[in-house]
């Protein structure tokens, strides 16, 4: 969240803007993170699959894994879509039974990097 000294906008107004991304993000199915985000999510080693999706208008493939956020876990499974090239550093941590994983997104577009680090 933001503090008022960072927002041109009054406290009351960033908390309505705050509670509006705070909805958005509990009633989609999707998670995505923004630039500098880091959150920690619980995968579900049994559930992901390789589906056909677009990237920039071009036909690319993604793995979707089922997630629960440990802070939301009333809110159920989502769907993390994830590229190929980072499928594979999860995919080794869930290899090794680890299945509770720090994602930390820097970037956007194609300069976008994650990294993945195990939560122990």
């Amino acid at each position: 969240m933001s503090s008022p000294s960072e927002s041109p906008f009054s406290e009351e107004t960033q908390k309505k803007f705050d509670q509006i991304e705070d909805e958005c993000q509990r009633t989609t199915k999707y998670i995505k993170l923004q630039s500098g985000e880091t959150r920690v999510l619980k995968f579900n080693p049994e559930k992901f699959d390789l589906r056909d999706d677009e990237f920039e208008g071009k036909k690319t493939k993604r793995v979707f894994y089922s997630v629960i956020d440990p802070k939301l876990e009333l809110e159920g499974e989502k769907q993390l879509p994830m590229s190929l090239t980072n499928s594979r550093a999860i995919n080794e941590l869930l290899k090794k039974r680890l299945n509770v994983i720090e994602i930390k997104r820097m970037g956007a577009d194609r300069n976008t990097k994650y990294t993945f680090t195990p939560i122990i």
